[in-house]
Order: structure tokens, then C-alpha cells, then sequence
């Protein structure tokens, strides 16, 4: 009797375990997508929000030249220590070029004004500040380039925005590297693993 009884609370028992170890796996692997779709999600939202930071402060800063005219002897120095005093975060600055690539203005990189930049290729031979340029013209936008990080005396993937400054028929652009939000998602990438 007792043989009987435990065959059938075996027979019972284990379909019982099996489905509930099924449907174990099927609940970490739907949490797991879940996260991945969280974490992508966030790193977009992110990015939403770092894009709308950056075209504010282009509007900043071409509101602080507005009074100014390219057409009154001093005011292209003006404009240039307007922009060079413009700052936000640590590693963010702006600049300013020409047209023709040529550097106006360089907060991060001074001794870049008075060159032309229009040969500088990043390293997946994309003419950054040709691209700029062209973005700018064409009613603004966002570039994505790799640029050294002087905060780690690195190349790193850099977000940019640029406009035009059109009293000056100038192109403004500031921008962001792309390695902190990185950061940011890989720690919620890890946090979403554990």
C-alpha cells in the first residue's frame, strides 16, 4: 500500500516540480528581456534629455550675441569672449567656425582659432567639422563623432548640436561625450542583472 502511494505522489509530485521550474526560467527570462527593454529605454530617455540640454544652451548663448553686429568694429571680440566665458559642466565648451571650417572661437582648445578645420577627420573618417557645418545650415542639429576628452586625454564619442549664429553667418555648437551616459546605463544594465 504504501508503494502504491508513494508512486502516486511521485507521479503527482515531479510533473508538479517540472512545472514549476518551467515556469520559473520562463519568469527570469521574461524579467531579463523586461530589464534590457528598461535599460534601453533609459539610456534613450537619457539622450532625450541631453539633446534638449544641449540645444538650450545654443539658445543661451545665441541670445548673450544677439545685440551684437558684424557690422560694428569690435563686437566680432566681444562675441568671441562671450562664447569663451560660456560654460556648462566640466568637459562641455562651445565653438564657433566659419563656413569654411575655419575655427572662430574655441573654448576648449584655444589655440585652435585662426585655423581651418575642415581636413579633421575622426577616426571613422567623418569630416566633423564639415558636418557641423552642414547641420547648422541646414536649421540645426546633432552630430555624433569621436573627439579626444580632455578629461581623459582620450578619444571618446561626442554628442554635438550646432546652429547657426546668423547675424555672423557663423556655425555654434557645444557639445557632450557620450561615455558618462554610458556609464550610467551600464550601471543600471548591472544592477538590472543582479
Amino acid at each position: 500500500m504504501k508503494s502504491i502511494r508513494a508512486k502516486i505522489f511521485a507521479l503527482v509530485l515531479i510533473p508538479l516540480i517540472l512545472v514549476v521550474l518551467i515556469l520559473t526560467i520562463m519568469s527570469v527570462n521574461g524579467l531579463t528581456s523586461m530589464g534590457k527593454k528598461e535599460v534601453q529605454l533609459f539610456k534613450q530617455h537619457l539622450l532625450s534629455l541631453k539633446k534638449e540640454e544641449l540645444n538650450n544652451y545654443i539658445q543661451i548663448a545665441k541670445k548673450s550675441v544677439s545685440h551684437l553686429s558684424p557690422n560694428k568694429p569690435d563686437d566680432l571680440d566681444k562675441m568671441r569672449d562671450i562664447i569663451r566665458g560660456l560654460k556648462f559642466g566640466n568637459n562641455s565648451y562651445f565653438f564657433v567656425f566659419d563656413t569654411d571650417a575655419n575655427t572662430i572661437v574655441h573654448a576648449g582648445n584655444p589655440t585652435l582659432e585662426g585655423k581651418n578645420l575642415s581636413a579633421v577627420k575622426d577616426t571613422r573618417g567623418l569630416p566633423v567639422i564639415s558636418e557641423l557645418v552642414k547641420v547648422a545650415v541646414n536649421g540645426g542639429g546633432f552630430v555624433e563623432y569621436f573627439w579626444d576628452n580632455p578629461a581623459t586625454n582620450k578619444e571618446g564619442l561626442k554628442l554635438s548640436y550646432a546652429d547657426m549664429l546668423e547675424q555672423w553667418n557663423f556655425m555654434i555648437g557645444i557639445g557632450i561625450y557620450i561615455d558618462d551616459i554610458d556609464k550610467k546605463v551600464m550601471s543600471m544594465q548591472q544592477e538590472t542583472d543582479e
